[in-house]
């Protein structure tokens, strides 16, 4: 057999060299013998299997060195190459090299007179030998490497750095079974398993690049360093070196049956199960969770001297809602169970219906904390809160109730936000049309510590892609990240906070056009030093939003509560300061049906505290018109802000301005909360004379109220 490579054969000047490198032979009796003829660019490889070998060439693989890379390669009449992006020729062929046959490959190269790797496999795709071959050229002369560098692997297609595997039990004697555990593999890869090179088992990664295979070693193997080892297909390889234990080492013990007490048929997201059996005394177990995506852990543990073990499994808190296949193996027989996962959420309250119409009550029913009140807000299309109750909710837990719509009210998507302590919902409900795509983001607590991880939970479309960006107070981006929500809605989202530093930062999330935002702090402290606190009303009704200011030290964490006249805690919230000390919050509100008389606001941060208290007076008599400016002085087009309450709830209000001359000079129709609350903007015209102009507000059912304000 003959290749004839164009302009090397029938040059003068060219060199030869016998296989001078780093030759490992594995199994085969006799060297296979390699040569090379090379010149500039070009390179003949000669492959001969010795004569008195006892196996024959397959298939053989070569790379190189160092930034060196393949241009083209051409094979004899016969043989197929390939050369694979890891940068590996496999050159393959029907026929294989017996004893004392050989086959020629030209190649052309980046860089001339490189240095070859190769390696040559059987049928079964054991390696017979594997070596590294070199030529220099100094004048006309052939000059032999003696410093034989490391053969350097090609790159992998099935392993990384950190992949790793292990062997249980890790005391292995000769004609006994064991099990390979790996982790940390490129997922979905075809791997071999070698036992001193011999090929044990071929098999593929799961989805997340680990595996878990059992396996036997030979009875007639010796009791001394054997190499186990993992190769991918390229050849890139990964090995552990164990010393066997010699059979008279071995205590022979009677096995036992294999046994798993019962286990729950659900668990939620985040909690911890106990797996208890038994099975052989002094055993190794393994215990291998598994789901869709593939394997979620593999755990090892040893058997008691009576057989009894036990097992904490942890189900992580981003695990889809779906059945955990558990596995236990002693090697020899396993037992599988499937638990179905759930959510951990402890209040699933929704709306009985998808869409309701103008005029309806809105059932909402479902779960919540037993023996807890219940704290509840729904929002408007706008974001104004229209509606707010606190109910108790009684042993059973079950909650069901309903809220009323005016014929009058904003169509479009309603936001129920419930809240029982830390725990937190929302439900999504249309009205007069079906409800759009809305999103909630959550941090676990307020404030990290610099070596804790930051848990973030996004709740919107079930089995939507969402867009996440963390924005420090700079508004500098610091991280940028694609999320997948699972089939409740839910995705937990966790970052280190090393990653950042120190301060305040806001993590914003989007899905479709649906956008969802909160705030989050690292390494900020309490006891802020005095804190000066008060409301922006001393007198407050039924229904009516609480906003809360203050000043303390700076970037200190505050904690704010609201207490009714018998001293009971309504809602507690976390805040912290910015960097000149302020704060404020608008998370209070005063219930519908509060209890009348004086109410307290409480902050503290550290030993640090302070107080404020305000009267909760009954319903007005009159409508309450309020602007922006306690100078009630604008200028031209200066926007005026108008709120106020006391109108019907969920009705229309009239708002007009009049003139001095009691003329009227505009007109607007707005809707007010189910509280009777509202709130609009109204832009000064320019073409009106300066002077006093009264904003006059007109309730559905006649209740009126003023205010007097001076254009200038």
């Amino acid at each position: 057999m003959r290749l004839v490579f164009i302009g090397i054969l029938c040059m003068v000047l060219f060199s030869v060299s016998f296989f001078t490198m780093s030759n490992y032979t594995v199994y085969g009796e006799n060297e296979i013998v390699v040569s090379s003829i090379g010149f500039e660019n070009s390179t003949v490889l000669e492959f001969k299997n010795s004569r008195g070998n006892n196996v024959e060439i397959d298939s053989v693989r070569i790379w190189l060195s160092g930034e060196n890379s393949f241009q083209s390669f051409k094979t004899e009449k016969g043989w197929i190459g390939k050369n694979t992006p890891q940068g590996v020729i496999i050159f393959t062929s029907e026929n294989s090299i017996g004893p004392g046959e050989n086959v020629k490959f030209g190649i052309k190269t980046l860089v001339g007179k490189p240095p070859i790797n190769w390696k040559a496999l059987d049928s079964n795709g054991n390696v017979i030998q594997t070596a590294q071959i070199l030529t220099e050229i100094q004048g006309n002369e052939v000059t032999s490497v003696t410093d034989i560098p490391t053969i350097n692997q090609p790159e992998s297609v099935g392993m990384k750095d950190e992949s790793s595997f292990r062997l249980i039990p890790e005391k292995v004697a000769p004609g006994s079974d064991f099990r390979v555990v790996g982790k940390n593999f490129i997922p979905n890869q075809s791997l071999t398993f070698y036992i001193n090179d011999n090929l044990t088992k071929s098999f593929y990664t799961d989805k997340n690049g680990s595996f878990l295979i059992t396996s036997k070693t030979s009875e007639k193997i010796e009791t001394e360093r054997t190499k186990f080892s993992i190769t991918d297909s390229v050849g890139a390889e990964k090995e552990i070196s164990l010393r066997l234990i010699g059979t008279e080492k071995r205590v022979v013990v009677q096995t036992s049956e294999l046994v798993l007490a019962n286990t729950p048929s659900t668990v939620k997201r985040g909690d911890t199960i106990i797996l208890e059996g038994s099975g052989t005394p002094d055993t190794t177990l393994t215990i291998t969770s598994q789901q869709s995506i593939g394997t979620i852990s593999i755990d090892t543990i040893t058997t008691k001297s009576n057989g009894a073990w036990s097992y904490e499994n942890l189900i992580p808190p981003d695990l889809k809602l779906e059945t955990v296949t558990i596995i236990i193996s002693d090697g020899k027989s396993e037992i599988s169970r499937n638990i179905e996962v759930i959510s951990s959420k402890k209040i699933t309250i929704n709306s009985e219906e998808k869409r309701y119409e103008l005029g309806d009550e809105i059932r909402f029913s479902g779960n919540a904390i037993a023996n807890k009140d219940l704290l509840l807000s729904l929002e408007d299309p706008r974001g104004a809160e229209v509606y707010t109750d606190l109910i108790n909710v009684d042993s059973s837990g079950i909650v069901n109730f309903g809220i009323p719509i005016s014929k009058t009210a904003m169509k479009g998507t309603y936001i129920l936000y419930v809240n029982q302590g830390d725990e937190e919902s929302i439900s999504v409900v249309g009205i007069g049309e079906d409800p759009t795509q809305v999103i909630v983001v959550n941090t676990s607590k307020l404030n990290y510590a610099t070596n804790e991880k930051i848990a973030v939970t996004i709740q919107g479309e079930p089995n939507s892609v969402a867009s996440l960006l963390v924005i420090d107070e700079a508004s500098k981006e610091r991280l940028s990240e694609t999320v997948e929500l699972g089939a409740d809605g839910f995705y937990i989202y966790e970052v280190n906070a090393s990653e950042l530093s120190s301060g305040s930062f806001t993590i914003e999330v989007r899905q479709g056009n649906a956008r969802g935002d909160t705030v989050f702090t690292i390494g900020l402290t309490s006891g802020s030093g005095p804190i000066q606190m008060q409301t922006t009303k001393n007198e407050y009704n039924p229904g009516e939003s609480i906003l809360v200011m203050g000043n303390t030290g700076k970037n200190s964490l505050i904690t704010i509560a609201l207490h009714d006249p018998q001293d009971n805690l309504l809602k507690r919230i976390e805040t912290f300061s910015n960097k000149e000390g302020a704060f404020r919050t608008d998370k209070f509100r005063i219930p519908n049906d509060p209890q009348i008389g004086e109410w307290t606001v409480k902050a503290k941060s550290g030993g640090n505290i302070a107080e404020f208290k305000f009267t909760v007076a009954t319903e007005l008599e009159d409508v309450l018109v309020l602007v922006d400016k306690e100078s009630l002085q604008y200028t031209f087009s200066e926007i005026v802000t108008i709120s106020g309450a006391g109108t019907t709830p969920g009705t229309t209000v009239d708002i007009k301005f009049f003139n001095s001359d009691g003329t009227t000079i505009d007109s607007l129709l707005i809707y007010s909360t189910n509280t009777g609350e509202y709130r609009t903007s109204w832009i000064v015209p320019n073409d009106i004379e300066s002077g006093q102009i009264e904003i006059k507000v007109t309730s559905t059912d006649g209740a009126t109220g003023s205010l007097i304000i001076t254009i200038r």
